[in-house]
């Protein structure tokens, strides 16, 4: 297991051997999980998007959530305060993201939808 991108070891019964006889999370197939659990998220959030961009903010948002909370399980180097690079990456992408949760989560309807192919006008283009 020369690469670190395994899970660590588990004593949970869906813990999986990789060959070296140690019970490990299967950190493959909870990403798949949370992929997949995002996508019919944004599919019933679609059409209440209020701006272009919305839907892979919200992905990318609970992406970067998922991934934060995943790489504890994984033993990655720490970088800083107890951290993995990648950690560090997630928190920088989910603080960027902070302003638009009310937006991209929160707010029901009230918006017209996105046309589909539609062009920002420059009071309202996205980031």
């Amino acid at each position: 297991l020369a690469d670190p991108t395994y899970g660590g070891p588990t004593t949970l019964p869906w813990g999986v051997d990789l060959g070296d006889g140690v019970a490990r999370h299967p950190v493959q197939l909870y990403e798949i999980g949370a992929l997949a659990l995002i996508a019919a998220r944004a599919a019933a959030r679609r059409p209440r998007a209020v701006r272009p961009g919305d839907l892979f903010r919200g992905f990318l948002f609970l992406y970067l959530a998922f991934r934060l909370g995943l790489e504890f399980l994984k033993p990655n180097p720490k970088a800083w305060l107890g951290l993995s690079a990648i950690q560090i990456a997630a928190l920088a992408g989910l603080a960027y993201y902070l302003r638009d949760l009310k937006r991209v989560f929160i707010q029901r309807g009230a918006a017209t939808p996105c046309p589909t192919g539609s062009v920002p006008t420059s009071s309202t283009t996205a980031r």
